[in-house]
């Protein structure tokens, strides 16, 4: 193919030839070895990325950005648990949101960071980061509202609801009034409160690093990929 001029288009006399004889524009040559030597250089920049990525075998994350990630997908889980109180259909989004959260965090880790390696193993830690983010704040605004609840508006119906229902279990297990007496104590009821936020927050984080696994099994990248 004869080389033409990129202005006027006419017939340059060589391929070598460094202005356009018809209208004086400079022809811009690439050589084929320099653009090798870009390749080469690019792919040591990928490489040295990606030896900067592990640590004794292990592939590293950027957890400020997995942080953002995971506050991103907790947030609107806060505000599900809000209106759960007072709507079904919230209580099934919620229940719904959390389990696809740490999945949902690890596809937004892969968008914004797919130049970094993403497997099984860091998909179980940044799904368990997800969950413990996830766990602390709806702990937190559960938290918050029984203290508004109890000490602004609803306390002795809610006294008195917990001591009908230890009275029932009493009667059922056939347990001493002593016994009775301490279970229906504000410290013991505070240490049932306290447990059952543990041990479903516990829950919650297996199932978001299990979660989180699957989405990193997936997505997983065993090269860097242009942004």
């Amino acid at each position: 193919m004869e080389p033409i001029c990129q202005r006027c288009g006419a017939d340059l006399t060589s391929s070598d030839a460094s202005f356009c004889a018809s209208c004086g524009l400079p022809q811009l040559r690439v050589s084929e070895d320099a653009i090798a030597h870009a390749d080469g250089a690019a792919s040591g920049v990928h490489a040295a990325n990606r030896h900067a990525a592990k640590a004794h075998g292990v592939l590293r994350a950027d957890w400020r950005f997995a942080l953002r990630c995971a506050f991103g997908v907790a947030a609107p889980a806060g505000v599900l648990l809000i209106f759960s109180a007072k709507s079904e259909a919230a209580t099934l989004f919620l229940v719904l949101w959390i389990l696809t959260s740490s999945l949902l965090a690890i596809v937004l880790y892969h968008r914004g960071r797919p130049a970094l390696p993403l497997s099984f193993r860091l998909g179980a830690r940044i799904g368990m980061v997800t969950g413990t983010v996830i766990a602390a704040m709806l702990f937190g605004i559960f938290a918050t509202s029984a203290f508004i609840l109890r000490f602004h508006s609803h306390s002795p119906t809610m006294d008195n609801e917990y001591r009908e229902r230890i009275a029932q279990v009493a009667a059922q297990q056939k347990l001493p009034p002593e016994v009775e007496a301490k279970l229906a104590s504000p410290e013991v009821k505070a240490g049932i409160t306290v447990t059952g936020c543990v041990f479903y927050g516990l829950i919650l984080i297996g199932m978001s690093a299990i979660t989180g696994a699957a989405g990193g099994a997936m997505l997983r990248t065993g090269r860097f990929t242009p942004r």
